[in-house]
């Protein structure tokens, strides 16, 4: 992933490996439980970000837009390329990832490897 060389994702997988071996519950990594999490929290973070619509990206947003970056947002994390059934904008993923990143609480939302791998999305 962005700002993490392959030995350091490995090292975080084999530690996340650890962790997750008796929490059937979280996902199979870092990436994967983030991207779950929203999922499972998919309609809170929705109107918590549509309550906040003015602090996402360039003050042109739009409802549905919110919706486009969360799922752009989960695509990316699983490997998708972040189109999340809209126009693939880039800029609103990103947007997204830092609204979340500035808003969740580490560890009552997500873990720190999980949070760590939605700041990527946010600084790439």
């Amino acid at each position: 992933g962005a700002f993490q060389t392959e030995e350091e994702e490995i090292e975080v997988q084999a530690v996340w490996d650890l962790y997750a071996a008796d929490r059937p519950y979280v996902g199979s990594t870092p990436k994967l439980d983030a991207a779950g999490v929203m999922v499972r929290n998919r309609e809170a973070i929705l109107l918590d970000a549509t309550k906040r619509i003015v602090d996402l990206g360039d003050g042109t947003w739009v409802e549905a837009d919110v919706d486009v970056a969360l799922r752009g947002l989960v695509s990316v994390l699983t490997g998708g390329d972040g189109d999340g059934g809209g126009d693939g904008d880039g800029d609103k993923v990103k947007s997204m990832a830092a609204f979340l990143d500035e808003r969740m609480c580490v560890p009552r939302d997500m873990g720190a490897p999980s949070a760590a791998a939605i700041k990527r999305v946010a600084l790439s």
